[in-house]
């Protein structure tokens, strides 16, 4: 979620401006100076940063009720124990931050309706003038849930529903229901609509895969019919490692649409990004308050590559701390000795791992 705009994919625009509307309602004079600085610092790529991340991700849960098969949640990967975040550990992160922050993205790696204090937590960060996000596969989520829903202040909802029937949307949603996920989408517009509200905005992530790329003519028309405010259609990416089997059973044919092409057994990620923006922007934090740089599985999937835990340290402790400068460092190209790095010669950060730094030594070896 690194907000970069790609007016290939349909719907990236409409959700670009969403995000605009939010900083304007949002906006205050506090916010939008701390915004001014930490984007100069990250142009700048200043290892110290003044100023705080103005976007939270936060993520509620990490377990989930469905078994996608190349969701890392869905395979049981990682290290971190699946849980849900208490109310106390969200009200201390916005309590320190959200006269910072303009949006806070209310998910991560789980569905967050597993978390029972998941509506008020989107009150609590709402009644205080932050826009609030979630992304759900909405099995979960019942009739009498959704009043309470449209009241918390809830901004943007974003519907993972891959296919336009049961039988294309259950082979990579394992255990999911179309049927109620329609459902679902039709009360949640009703209701919206009988309460004369205009939030949350509705969208419809669809993630474009070799056996439902044939349906994204037929799922623009259901949407239509639906109402939802917008029908995105995102690539599908993988965690490490995968297959040839694996490139040609889920990656689309369609190039707008994909990350990937293929060359032998060789796997090439395309638009690999020379830049970081999630050391600066935004602050990743875990259900059990562990602190990511990024949203990464690599990163929130492993509480060892944590960069402090909210629940032991406020954050502004953790924020400039020798993790966090060492990775700005790294990205920002700087560690070329042995300072910053430990006697084994590795440098102290997880991001080494990270796609764009490993494709930098790939390119200074040729």
């Amino acid at each position: 979620m690194d907000f970069t705009l790609n007016i290939k994919v349909p719907g990236e625009v409409t959700r670009l401006k969403s995000f605009f509307y939010s900083f304007i309602r949002h906006n205050t004079w506090k916010k939008f100076r701390n915004l001014c600085l930490i984007e100069a610092q990250m142009r700048l790529k200043k290892e110290w940063v003044r100023g705080y991340p103005y976007i939270l991700k936060i993520d509620p849960s990490n377990a989930c009720n469905l078994h996608c098969p190349m969701c890392p949640t869905g395979k049981r990967l990682g290290q971190r124990r699946f849980g849900e975040m208490r109310f106390e550990t969200f009200k201390k992160v916005i309590d320190e931050l959200g006269e910072y922050c303009y949006r806070i993205l209310l998910y991560g790696q789980g569905e967050p309706f597993i978390a029972r204090d998941l509506i008020k937590m989107i009150k609590y960060a709402s009644d205080r003038n932050i826009g609030v996000s979630i992304s759900s596969n909405l099995n979960l989520l019942d009739e009498k849930t959704i009043d309470k829903l449209i009241e918390s202040g809830l901004e943007h909802l974003i519907v993972s529903l891959d296919g336009t029937s049961q039988q294309s949307y259950q082979q990579y949603r394992v255990g999911g229901n179309f049927e109620k996920v329609i459902d679902t989408i039709k009360t949640i517009i009703g209701t919206r609509k009988k309460m004369g509200k205009n939030y949350p905005i509705i969208e419809w992530q669809y993630l474009v895969m070799r056996h439902n790329e044939n349906e994204i003519e037929e799922a623009k028309e259901i949407a239509g019919k639906l109402g939802v405010d917008v029908i995105r259609f995102s690539p599908f990416s993988f965690i490490e490692p995968i297959t040839k089997e694996d490139l040609e059973r889920w990656v689309p044919r369609k190039e707008q649409y994909s990350y990937y092409r293929t060359d032998g057994h060789e796997k090439q990620i395309l638009n690999t990004s020379s830049s970081c923006s999630w050391l600066y922007r935004t602050a990743v934090i875990n259900w059990d308050g562990g602190v990511s740089p990024c949203c990464s599985f690599h990163m929130t999937g492993y509480p060892e590559n944590d960069f402090g835990n909210i629940q032991k340290q406020t954050f502004k402790d953790i924020w400039n701390n020798e993790l966090y400068r060492n990775s700005r460092r790294l990205v920002a190209g700087r560690i070329q000795s042995q300072e910053g790095e430990d006697q084994d010669g590795k440098i102290n950060s997880p991001c080494d791992a990270c796609d764009m730094i490993v494709f930098r030594k790939k390119e200074k070896i040729r």
